[in-house]
């Protein structure tokens, strides 16, 4: 019954309630639009009045009841059964809710252009209501997000701590999304020509709004590192971030407690030595000092580059900025790190490029547990400078990290994309699948799916018992992924007034995701 050549969709109304959606289908006519009652019948979604008068003694008296205190009105039916819930017809079109008064909102079709050019499209239009509005109707959605954030059974302090900051966070940031933004759009494509889909975001923040500040702070300051080449790089990440006030506050919070929810985690494992938990403590420290620097530098400006060498190691360079006294904690990592064992080895300033003094620091252990990183001998390069630090480890990874120095020397600051991330997911997959199969009783153990050879069948539907376990997603990824056409792509930058994301995924990671779902609905779904 529903028109396939018109497009169908759903629209969210704020509502003294809450945020109200409204799933709305085309229909060509009367006669189609009763064809789609009794396809939907057939499908357990039963309505009243129902399509057909023979159907009126499948109608409980419950039922019946609930739509006499409805008042229906004459285009009008209540959903019972599978889905409880309304619908309205009206010339070309019907539309459903779960509350009478949601139906009566919308009216005839989504906006024509809505999807032009794209297979699902998404549009929040802050002009259609007063931002007040949309604040009073977001309160009740934030009640709810907020009160099911609960300290789980065994769950320590910290760790809750760290959790409910972050959902924090990500509820006042969703809030600002929908309270302040003027216009956004989402729109989704899958090209079988291209084998590849795609998603395009654009944002634009009501005027005179802390979302349209943060929007114009994006590419105000110049990349240091925008010279290092991506050329043959199988993962390439280079951000350049403005950190508006509530980015910056919650970069203060999570330096308390995430650091203190990492180093809660480090203390209960029982697999890690005083030694490893140490180290790793010191890791956690000097990663939210860094964070926290981040915070009063008003900048996140970073980059990471990775090769895969013909052995399937991969060779790293990273780098950042450094907030002031960056540097002397670092080197005074350095020491540290290198005494927690009497193998570890640090050699200050083997080398310089420019004003860069590099430190080798050697950690045998590390050539052990992930030797596609650095390497057989465990040896990491740190560069420093008063306001960078550079990271380099694998094959040739001295060389590597000279001529990312040199590159950017060379260069200079530049403008342009807020974020820039490129991933091939092949290489990763295969050091994460040698890494299970150095260290077996590691890997996840398999979880025994819904379906059980030799059971009886049963007249009713079998229960879902389990989803696809991590061992069968990482079979599935390394047979998908050998294939190649694994990189999965997202930009961020900002065009005037708009901030744009723009991602993509190849036609792998499609396969991926396809595969995945057919094991899932074969084991758990199917008779």
């Amino acid at each position: 019954g529903i028109d396939t050549s018109k497009q169908g969709g759903v629209r969210v109304y704020p509502t003294a309630t809450g945020l109200q959606p409204v799933l709305s289908f085309p229909v060509k006519n009367e006669q189609e639009f009763k064809k789609l009652l009794l396809n939907l019948w057939d499908l357990d979604i039963k309505t009243t009045p129902p399509p057909d008068a023979k159907l009126a003694r499948q109608v409980p008296p419950s039922v019946k009841q609930k739509e006499l205190k409805s008042k229906l009105e004459k285009n009008e039916r209540l959903i019972f059964k599978l889905y409880d819930g309304f619908l309205r017809s009206e010339p070309g079109y019907v539309h459903f809710s779960t509350l009478v008064e949601n139906i009566r909102l919308a009216k005839a079709a989504l906006p024509v252009n809505l999807a032009e050019g794209y297979k699902i499209a998404a549009v929040v239009d802050g002009a259609a209501q007063p931002a007040a509005k949309r604040k009073q109707s977001f309160e009740a959605a934030k009640k709810e997000l907020l009160a099911a954030i609960v300290k789980g059974e065994g769950e320590a302090a910290e760790v809750f701590a760290a959790r409910k900051a972050v959902t924090e966070h990500q509820v006042a940031e969703l809030e600002r999304f929908f309270v302040e933004a003027e216009r956004v759009f989402l729109g989704w494509n899958i090209s079988s020509e291209k084998k590849e889909a795609t998603v395009n975001i654009d944002l634009v923040g009501l005027p005179n709004t802390d979302l349209e500040k943060s929007v114009e702070l994006l590419d105000t300051t110049p990349d240091e590192f925008a010279g290092v080449s991506k050329t043959d790089a199988v993962f390439s990440l280079s951000a350049n971030f403005a950190l508006d006030p509530l980015r910056k506050a919650f970069l203060k919070t999570s330096s308390v407690v995430d650091r203190a929810a990492l180093k809660k985690i480090v203390a209960d494992d029982k697999n890690a030595g005083a030694e490893v938990k140490a180290m790793e403590g010191d890791l956690i420290d000097l990663l939210f000092d860094l964070a926290e620097g981040a915070s009063d530098l008003g900048v996140a400006n970073t980059f990471v580059r990775s090769w895969k060498a013909d052995d399937g190691s991969l060779s790293t360079v990273a780098g950042g900025r450094l907030p002031e006294g960056g540097k002397a904690k670092i080197e005074k990592l350095l020491t540290t790190l290198a005494s927690r064992d009497p193998a570890n080895k640090l050699e200050e300033k083997v080398e310089t490029a420019g004003e860069i003094e590099i430190h080798k620091l050697t950690v045998p252990k590390l050539s052990q547990e992930v030797p596609e990183f650095v390497g057989q001998d465990g040896a990491v390069y740190v560069g420093l400078h008063e306001k960078t630090v550079w990271v380099a480890a694998g094959t040739n990874s001295l060389e590597l990290l000279k001529k990312a120095i040199g590159e950017v020397a060379a260069t200079g600051p530049k403008n342009g994309l807020v974020l820039d991330l490129t991933l091939k997911l092949g290489p990763y997959i295969d050091v994460l699948n040698n890494w299970y199969t150095r260290h077996p009783a590691a890997a996840p153990k398999k979880v025994e799916t819904g379906k059980k050879s030799g059971a009886k069948k049963t007249a009713e539907p079998r229960k879902v018992e389990a989803l696809i376990s991590p061992e069968d997603l990482r079979k599935i990824a390394v047979d998908v992924f050998k294939q190649g056409k694994d990189t999965f792509s997202l930009t961020l930058g900002r065009q005037e007034k708009t901030a744009q994301v723009r991602i993509r995924l190849d036609e792998g990671l499609i396969r991926f995701a396809g595969t995945a779902a057919s094991k899932f609905v074969k084991e758990n779904l199917e008779d």
